[in-house]
């Protein structure tokens, strides 16, 4: 986790982290998705899955080839998201003002 204090606040990210995840995983090199998963994206645990390298997905959370891409939609997704972190600006309010793109 990194927090960089400035005039406007404290700013928390986990911008290494991030790319540290895409390195290890190889990611890096693939073209980035604009959402974490499609919204028509069904996990189960159906028995006609094809299963995946068990240390793969003990390393990345999923078990069959379905949650696998999902893992590696969300991971294309982190890419544009390296810069994207929590500021808590500096303010006398005690409230919590969140933002989202998703329904």
């Amino acid at each position: 986790m990194e927090v960089a204090r400035s005039k406007e606040g404290i700013f928390v990210s986990q911008r290494k982290y991030n790319l540290d995840l895409l390195t290890e995983t190889r990611m890096l090199g693939y073209h980035p998705a604009n959402t974490p998963i499609e919204s028509d994206c069904k996990l189960g645990n159906s028995y006609d899955q094809v299963p995946v390298d068990k240390e793969q997905y003990q390393n990345l959370g999923g078990s069959h080839e379905k949650h696998m891409e999902t893992v590696n939609r969300i991971l294309r997704y982190l890419k544009t998201t390296p810069g994207k972190g929590l500021l808590f600006r500096k303010t006398d309010r005690k409230t919590i003002e969140a933002y989202t793109d998703s329904y």
